[in-house]
């Protein structure tokens, strides 16, 4: 994938602005809270539909108003980045807040194209531009919860496989009701009627099999590729560990038959339990990724340094299973990082980019210029300044 043009519309502190990228590495620099990773945040919309930052595409628009939009102008590219056609395609993703009061001209919340064709679905959208992104953020990724893992995982998948994401949604929405009919019968509002229950919960096991399958089977790749980089990078002293884990118990070793019948008996099982609770208890929307250096687990034990570069070690995994899976390579999206790495993780990091995409941003561009042009001294390198929402382009760092 490469960027060509980047256009924002009431996004973040952007008002309306349309930047050419157009170049193999773009380097965004300027002080702190003047827009930066705002920048790299849109783009990374176009590719998941999700922010990396917050849940909420109310927080995305500008302050004051009621909408804001994101497009993109990009080609399709091979895995070294040359170029499969010259025909530019665009994304866009659009977002209203307020309804208007006469119903006849109620929007929809969100607008998705595709070279100017309205979507009907979010999944026919995910999967056609893909990137990576690097933030400090994704520290989260070993020293919180299970949710920012999960997220992590379903997130890679979503961009190679857009039926999983579509499976995602089926399984919420029928979670959801799952856990509303569970509400209502332990306030009283309905009987333990195991017949509604049950429609439920055969649906919920039928999608939770694919889910965990599916969550094991890239768990097993994010563990090669994020192993080896970490083994590399800690001078072969340390071994990284990914691996996926079930809290209710469930084999991943097991086919798909085999998975859905074990998630059926545990709702069946517990569903005393469910029912007290109002919520249920077993399920993929509880797993976890299981991340371990040299056996020990990485949450307790590791330092900041190791801690570090395990997440650096998921996110090169991540580059490279969207690039080997896709066979296109991914734009890398760089926020403030190379600063935070030292001389052998940005090595590792740069020598793992090979021709996608970098588009980074830094507080003082002389710092990352000289890795930069030592990547290839074919690189295209553009550099724009930015301040206060506005974006300059800077022929001299």
């Amino acid at each position: 994938m490469y960027v060509k043009t980047l256009r924002l519309f009431n996004f973040r502190n952007y008002r309306d602005v349309t930047v050419e990228l157009d170049s193999d590495t773009v380097v965004f620099y300027g002080q702190n809270a003047q827009g930066k990773t705002n920048l790299l945040e849109a783009i990374y919309l176009c590719s998941c539909l999700r922010s990396h930052r917050t849940y909420r595409d109310s927080d995305l628009i500008t302050h004051g108003e009621s909408e804001y939009s994101v497009g993109l102008d990009f080609i399709e590219t091979a895995e070294d980045n040359t170029e499969y056609s010259g025909f530019n395609e665009n994304i866009s993703v659009a977002y209203y807040d307020a309804v208007p009061k006469d119903a006849s001209r109620m929007k929809p919340k969100r607008v998705l194209k595709h070279n100017g064709m309205l979507l009907s679905k979010t999944q026919d959208i995910v999967g056609i531009f893909n990137a990576v992104i690097f933030a400090p953020e994704d520290l989260s990724i070993i020293k919180d919860g299970p949710s920012i893992r999960r997220r992590y995982i379903d997130m890679l998948i979503s961009q190679i496989k857009p039926s999983y994401f579509n499976e995602l949604s089926i399984y919420q929405k029928t979670l959801l009701q799952r856990n509303s009919q569970l509400k209502r019968m332990r306030d009283g509002l309905v009987t333990s009627d195991h017949y509604n229950i049950e429609v439920w919960d055969m649906a919920l096991a039928s999608s939770a099999a694919k889910i965990i399958m599916t969550r094991n089977d890239f768990s097993i790749k994010i563990n090669k590729h994020a192993s080896n980089h970490h083994l590399i990078m800690s001078s072969g002293k340390e071994e990284l560990n990914v691996k996926y884990r079930s809290v209710a118990g469930i084999s991943t070793e097991d086919g798909y038959e085999e998975i859905q019948q074990s998630i059926y008996n545990k709702l069946k099982g517990n569903f005393n339990e469910d029912v007290e609770r109002g919520s249920t208890t077993h399920g993929p929307h509880r797993d976890d990724l299981d991340i371990s250096i040299n056996n020990e687990s990485i949450r307790s034990y590791a330092s900041q340094g190791q801690q570090r570069t395990a997440v650096l070690s998921l996110k090169i995994a991540e580059l490279e299973i969207i690039a080997t899976e896709t066979r296109s390579m991914p734009v890398l999206l760089l926020d403030d990082v190379m600063s935070e790495l030292d001389q052998t993780r940005r090595k590792q990091l740069l020598s793992a980019i090979g021709r996608a995409q970098v588009i980074l941003t830094c507080t003082d561009a002389s710092h990352v210029e000289p890795e930069l042009i030592s990547m290839d001294g074919g690189r295209k390198i553009r550099y724009f300044e930015v301040s206060d929402g506005t974006i300059s382009p800077s022929d001299m760092v």
